[in-house]
């Protein structure tokens, strides 16, 4: 069954939920960002192999049976531990994150990828991940979208123009190439 979910991923101060909070508000959605994915990067023993295999199996299973028949918007999701564990020397789960992106896919769910392209140091604020460490996830994530089964909208943020972001997405989803 089809149903109306976002997952938007991107590198950090990338404007990733800035975006996803006005789409969200403008299409009436539901938003929901995990704010314990901080608590991960302070704490030492994490076990990210098995929190990938529990949470992506566990949030696929809630948004195949629970109505979001308004639309859900999820800040973050696995794509994220496939760009950010191996910069931050994880072994991932890459079968789990592919198994839970095809469950995606079949719900309709669509990719948004945000990223800043002219990102400066000047411009970091980020307690947890280290500039240098920004390029090398966007690659990951760059990577990642050559891989997905989902729908993908990529918006390069560096305009900081909100307005023509969301309208990028509009666009990009009304857009259908011909058959």
């Amino acid at each position: 069954m089809k149903k109306n979910v976002f997952v938007f991923v991107g590198p950090d101060r990338s404007g990733k939920t800035t975006i996803a909070k006005e789409l969200a508000n403008r299409l009436g959605m539901q938003y929901f960002k995990n704010n314990l994915e901080s608590v991960a990067f302070r704490e030492d023993g994490i076990d990210f192999k098995g929190l990938t295999r529990y949470t992506a199996l566990y949030m696929t299973q809630i948004l195949e049976q629970c109505d979001f028949s308004g639309g859900v918007i999820l800040d973050r999701f696995v794509p994220c531990e496939y760009a950010y564990g191996p910069i931050f020397g994880r072994e991932i789960e890459e079968d789990v994150i592919f198994e839970a992106d095809a469950k995606l896919a079949s719900l309709g769910a669509i990719l948004v990828l945000c990223y800043n392209s002219n990102i400066m140091l000047e411009d970091w604020d980020d307690k947890f991940v280290e500039f240098s460490k920004y390029y090398m996830i966007l690659d990951r994530y760059f990577e990642y979208i050559t891989k997905t089964k989902m729908r993908i909208v990529a918006i390069d943020t560096s305009d900081r123009d909100l307005d023509a972001q969301i309208n990028r997405i509009f666009w990009t989803l009304s857009w259908k190439p011909e058959s």
